[in-house]
């Protein structure tokens, strides 16, 4: 006991001679340094709690295409109704007073560009104070959680907000009406809580989730503005598939196996670009994205989505590869047309010495007819080409031309081989 009282005065000492000198140990985001944060690195060390840290809090599956899990409790609160902490965007600490000349992102007249998606990044204030996998959420799972639950304007212990009910399972969430920092001033009566996604137009700009009494949508905000955080996490891992390690610069793990299948040799299913079902026609007639003699646009990245197969069938860090992620493969692995367990395709090994092999599964349009499997397979990636709205990019693998990339229209039915990033 005599040791740990010691070790304990000893940091306090530490603590306070750090603030002192200009250091910053506000361990707690409350403003100061003071006998609290030390309480809180002991704490910390011993393994025990500290007030308000929930350690992401419950994580509550609502059922939604994507898979993803919300948290019960904002950043900084314990319990549902509680406000918790504010936030500007890509900032992870608190503050007294949120201003353009307070964001530490306003430099020199202009605002730094930290990404178009900071979801999972260390300007994630999820994943900086919660980790294990918890992230901020991005625009299209706002509208995730928008499109697929209903939502009430009610009161919890006292607190207004509004609570999202699912359409799948009916399990639900309370965001409470915790208002926003603006400069010194709270203004409460609504709700704002942070996307991880920056407006593409307006560099000063992210989005967010608004609601009041009579309704809830997304907008766009200074993003020196201070916002609640509800973070988001990966479901359970549902996959048959086994990561494999290639020793990619990135670091990123591709899937033993395709979407639909459970064994490296076996075809799996076709899915258009977007869909998540597999179907017996593949033409604009049947696609769900053709409407009204148009393309509707799903985003031109949707690794991670509700339009992802691979993240929506398997959950957990499963989502479709990137034309990215498909440079790096093709860059950095040797390749061979082989045969394995009786089934002809292409095998990449890469710099670990570990391989993949991707079937030859030809792919599916019209009505469903499997277009020359024997001889090459095409397998989507989650990137739209940025020249036609209609096409999205593949890897293709053949026996003789060995591998390419490309691009083709979404309505086809491709095989999809997922991979899960550092």
């Amino acid at each position: 006991m005599k040791r740990i009282v010691l070790f304990f005065a000893t940091l306090w000492l530490g603590v306070m001679g750090a603030s002192a000198q200009g250091y910053r140990y506000d361990v707690n985001n409350d403003g100061s340094v003071n006998i609290s944060d030390a309480i809180a690195v002991v704490n910390k060390i011993l393994g025990k709690k500290n007030p308000g840290d929930v350690g992401g809090g419950e994580a509550v599956d609502l059922g939604l295409p994507s898979g993803i899990l919300w948290s019960s409790v904002n950043i900084g609160a314990s319990s549902p109704e509680e406000y918790g902490n504010y936030y500007a965007w890509g900032e992870t600490v608190t503050k007294s007073n949120y201003s353009q000349s307070t964001y530490q992102y306003y430099q020199n007249g202009s605002y730094v560009n930290i990404g178009s998606d900071i979801s999972g990044t260390q300007y994630d204030v999820a994943t900086a104070l919660w980790g294990d996998d918890w992230r901020m959420p991005t625009k299209d799972e706002l509208q995730e959680l928008m499109d697929n639950c209903t939502s009430e304007w009610t009161t919890v212990n006292g607190v207004n907000g509004r609570k999202f009910t699912s359409k799948t399972n009916g399990k639900s969430i309370f965001l409470p009406a915790a208002g926003y920092h603006w400069y010194g001033d709270l203004r409460d009566g609504f709700g704002y809580y942070w996307s991880s996604t920056q407006n593409p137009d307006y560099a000063s700009g992210a989005y967010g989730l608004y609601f009041g009494s009579g309704n809830a949508n997304w907008g766009s905000y200074y993003r020196y503005c201070g916002f609640s955080v509800r973070p988001v996490r990966p479901g359970k891992d549902n996959s048959p598939a086994e990561p494999i390690d290639l020793g990619l610069p990135s670091g990123t793990k591709w899937a033993s196996c395709n979407v639909g299948a459970t064994k490296p040799q076996e075809w799996g299913g076709y899915y258009a670009w977007g869909e998540t079902e597999v179907k017996l026609i593949y033409t604009e007639n049947t696609y769900k994205y053709y409407q009204n003699g148009k393309f509707v646009s799903l985003g031109s990245d949707i690794s991670g989505t509700e339009y992802d197969v691979a993240h929506v069938k398997w959950g957990g860090k499963w989502v479709m590869p990137t034309l990215d992620d498909i440079k790096e493969l093709l860059n950095n692995c040797t390749s061979e047309w082989t045969t394995f367990n009786g089934m002809t395709g292409r095998k990449f090994t890469g710099p670990s010495g570990n391989s993949i092999f991707l079937p030859a599964t030809g792919a599916r349009y019209d009505s469903g007819y499997i277009y020359n499997p024997p001889g090459f397979s095409l397998y989507w990636t989650s990137t739209l080409d940025e020249e036609s709205s209609e096409d999205a990019y593949y890897l293709g693998v053949d026996s003789g031309i060995s591998y390419w990339y490309a691009s083709s229209q979404r309505i086809l039915g491709l095989s999809v081989r997922p991979v899960i990033r550092k």
